[in-house]
């Protein structure tokens, strides 16, 4: 076992995030420490003078650092900021061993371990981040069951598990929290990730569940809209999402779109880790829209001549290639 303690462990996790300085104005490490039968999971802002070391207690880390949201500063998805380690819950019992070495495992009660994988680029976006999370439990790599995964609760290496089912099992005694592996500048991308358990969201129903049939219903949002939030740095994988669908459904061409996305984002002029990430993600993007619908059949309408010879020519937005709706 390793001697770490939980201020050493939580500062090496979050190393990534402080050295590229991907986190917002106010954003912090969130914890929880407290006995099985007390019920509240509220938990508090870490900080030095805060520092969880008991031993006896269940000791919680929040796996995505948490920003004051109007003047409120609490653990939820309206506080979510960046998502900085992807952890794997019940290895060893629920859940498949995975074929990559993790930066820590905690067995957090006989047979049963939580494996964690320090991310060398946090995840901004919390719809992204459970879509990834999702993914992974759907291949069997994490508990099925667990929710709020992207502001979800892990153990810390220093503390107990007393949940009545182990102390049974451990001589009436809270089962100690043991730190089996501690590879600190271990850290991974989360294409690293996924490619190494062999997991493609471009198979993944929901990555566009909010993408309608129609394509153009995928959000009440105009393209112009979702374009602004691009240049403006509000939003960038929702709406990228949404308009590789749409730019699909209107027969532009893979590579134009991935073209056009990626001129879009060198307009925002960001040059930021987040911008980065996100510049990076287009083409598996992309992919993923024209994956999920190009053999989709189309609905063809017929007109008459004199219908066609009313109808508007298209507008651009950049000519012949963004259309503007």
């Amino acid at each position: 076992m390793h001697n770490t303690t939980n201020a050493d462990f939580l500062s090496a996790i979050i190393k990534p995030a402080v050295k590229q300085k991907f986190y917002s104005k106010g954003a912090c490490l969130w914890v929880c420490s407290k006995p099985y039968k007390d019920g509240s999971w509220s938990g508090a802002k870490y900080t030095k003078e805060s520092e969880i070391h008991e031993v006896d207690k269940n000791n919680y880390f929040c796996v995505s650092l948490q920003k004051p949201v109007d003047g409120i500063l609490t653990r939820g998805k309206k506080n979510f900021d960046v998502l900085i380690c992807i952890v794997l819950d019940d290895i060893g019992t629920k859940a498949l061993e995975p074929p990559l070495k993790p930066s820590w495992v905690i067995e957090t009660s006989k047979g049963n371990e939580q494996w964690g994988y320090i991310l060398s680029t946090p995840i901004d976006d919390a719809s992204y981040a459970e879509k990834v999370i999702k993914a992974i439990a759907r291949a069997g790599y994490t508990d099925k069951g667990a929710k709020g995964l992207s502001t979800r609760y892990m153990r810390l290496p220093v503390g107990s598990n007393d949940k009545p089912e182990h102390v049974a099992t451990n001589d009436g005694k809270p089962y100690p929290h043991k730190l089996l592996q501690w590879s600190p500048k271990l850290f991974y991308t989360v294409e690293e990730i996924l490619d190494a358990l062999e997991i493609s969201l471009c198979e993944d129903i929901n990555e566009f569940k909010s993408v309608d049939t129609e394509y153009e219903k995928s959000s009440s949002e105009s393209d112009e809209e979702l374009i602004r939030q691009i240049l403006t740095g509000e939003s960038y994988h929702d709406p990228l999402l949404v308009l590789s669908a749409r730019y699909q459904s209107r027969g532009i061409s893979e590579r134009n779109t991935i073209e056009a996305l990626q001129g879009v984002m060198k307009a925002n002029k960001e040059n930021t880790e987040r911008w980065k990430s996100r510049y990076a993600d287009i083409p598996r993007a992309v992919r993923t829209a024209f994956n999920k619908y190009a053999a989709k059949p189309r609905d063809f309408k017929f007109v008459t001549l004199h219908e066609f010879l009313q109808s508007e020519p298209p507008r651009w937005f950049v000519k012949n290639l963004l259309p503007e709706k």
